[in-house]
């Protein structure tokens, strides 16, 4: 299931996909998602944090999702409506942080005669033109000339889109939008650019075996995976979401890629939080993908660390 948590770690595949020229229209109803009895019924990951002054919301996002979800219940919505400033991954909604994912995505095209069909395993290259030839908008959308981490975001977004979920849909996306129309102070606690710099960062190996892993999975697995993330989410099942990141048995290209998407993430935003929450005394609501706030090394750790109080809501 570790591969459906791409929808958890942060907002950068929303920020990415916002520019694909070949998105379809998203779905007007999802009625086979566990979503249609969430929204106000869903007790979702939501925590506060306190240290003297300081007040902290912190919800858990999942990037992609599906109209049904929304309204949040009361205390969520009540909490953002009465919190003045909302701290996000990185603002997706923002003109210039889409032009940002395009400039990126020019970076995500080799300009030298080399395709990924050059730089990935010829089994990886396999998987992928098989799932080309099953998938037209994949034909469309993944060329010979993109690099290796470029395929595997192409990938990923259309393996959620062919399955009904969004990042339109996105809880971040949700809120920022309701932020906006408020008028709220809306913080970024990293940025597109920095996020979409991290898979490049990603040694060839790296890419190859989340590729592998990417392709394995038919469509019903892929599915099954996120369904089983709403469930949590929905029941505000920490421990269990927790477990789906499983490190004691990963090899070293899962290890390299959670250090990577979790750990050093997780220890960076807990300073940007730490930060904030000292700037001003107004309290602050901050959406991060789920899987930052629950298992090892996360970031309501690292605030207890530095002397809050936490406590699920």
């Amino acid at each position: 299931m570790d591969r459906a948590l791409n929808a958890l770690f942060g907002g950068m595949l929303g920020a990415l996909l916002e520019n694909d020229a070949a998105k379809p229209s998203p779905p007007s109803s999802s009625p086979d998602h566990p979503g249609r009895e969430a929204g106000v019924n869903a007790r979702g990951l939501f925590w506060e944090a306190k240290r003297g002054e300081a007040q902290v919301y912190l919800l858990g996002s999942v990037h992609v999702g599906f109209p049904e979800l929304y309204p949040l219940r009361p205390e969520i919505e009540d909490a953002f409506r009465e919190t003045p400033r909302l701290a996000v991954e990185a603002d997706v909604t923002s003109g210039t942080a889409q032009m940002t994912a395009a400039l990126r995505m020019f970076g995500g095209w080799y300009t030298d005669g080399r395709t990924y069909k050059d730089e990935l395993p010829a089994d990886v290259v396999q998987l992928i033109e098989q799932k080309k030839k099953e998938n037209p908008l994949l034909q469309m959308t993944v060329q010979d000339t993109m690099k290796p981490w470029m395929v595997l975001y192409m990938i990923i977004g259309t393996n959620y889109r062919d399955i009904g979920f969004d990042p339109e849909y996105g809880i971040d996306v949700y809120f920022l939008k309701k932020a906006k129309e408020a008028g709220k102070t809306i913080l970024e606690l990293e940025g597109v650019d920095a996020q979409l710099s991290i898979f490049e960062r990603f040694d060839r190996e790296t890419v190859a075996f989340l590729l592998r892993e990417e392709l394995s999975k038919t469509p019903q697995e892929v599915k099954q995976s996120l369904n089983t993330i709403f469930d949590y989410w929905t029941k505000g099942d920490a421990r269990a979401l927790g477990a789906m990141i499983d490190r004691d048995n990963a090899p070293p290209e899962k290890k390299r890629y959670v250090e990577a998407m979790y750990d050093q993430r997780n220890r960076r935003m807990a300073e940007r939080i730490d930060a904030l929450s000292k700037e001003e005394k107004t309290p602050l609501f901050v959406i991060v993908g789920a899987a930052h706030l629950v298992g090892q090394n996360n970031v309501l750790d690292d605030l207890k660390a530095k002397g809050f109080t936490v406590t699920q809501k």
